[in-house]
């Protein structure tokens, strides 16, 4: 079994992907994904600024850091739920 490691953003924690290696291509075991930037901007429907600031204002999922490098990308669940809560908001 290999491991991806994935670090919160805003935590610094360690959200660990487990993934089983087959003979020539790695799947992973969980049924989420990671969405970078662009695709979270036609998912959501949202400016990549709007999305930064929605983040730091506490509003927005915030991402997770994708190794150690500058690069991060957003849980599909968390999308999800984001969503889920704004459909929630406009129901009377």
């Amino acid at each position: 079994m290999k491991c991806a490691s994935l670090t919160n953003v805003s935590t610094g924690t360690d959200t660990t992907a487990a993934t089983q290696s087959s003979s020539n291509t790695s799947l992973p075991i969980i049924g989420d994904r990671v969405l970078r930037l662009r695709e979270v901007t036609r998912v959501v429907g949202l400016s990549s600024a709007t999305i930064h600031r929605r983040v730091k204002a506490g509003s927005f999922p915030k991402p997770l850091r994708l190794g150690g490098g500058a690069a991060v990308g957003w849980l599909w669940s968390d999308l999800q739920g984001w969503l889920q809560s704004c459909r929630m908001e406009r129901q009377p």
